[in-house]
């Protein structure tokens, strides 16, 4: 049986896997799981900024009428 060769592609090269190596590895790898870690976390912070979206959304509803002092009571609450 006739095992076909790996390669890797970087950068649009590729190289024999076979070739490469252990600290080559080693860093590609580490490489592959800190961009695999940096997307989960662009994932959550995603979804963190959607809730605190929603929750402010939902906070806006329940303000009360804008405060407005004697002045511009007075005045009929017009803005120049």
């Amino acid at each position: 049986m006739n095992e076909q060769p790996k390669f890797v592609v970087i950068e649009e090269n590729r190289y024999l896997i076979e070739e490469l190596s252990d600290s080559c590895k080693e860093l590609l790898n580490a490489s592959q799981q800190a961009n695999q870690a940096i997307s989960l976390f662009a994932t959550l912070i995603n979804a963190a900024q959607k809730g605190s979206d929603l929750h402010f959304k939902e906070a806006v509803k329940l303000l009360p009428e804008p405060y407005q002092d004697e002045e511009e009571a007075s005045e009929g609450g017009e803005t120049h």
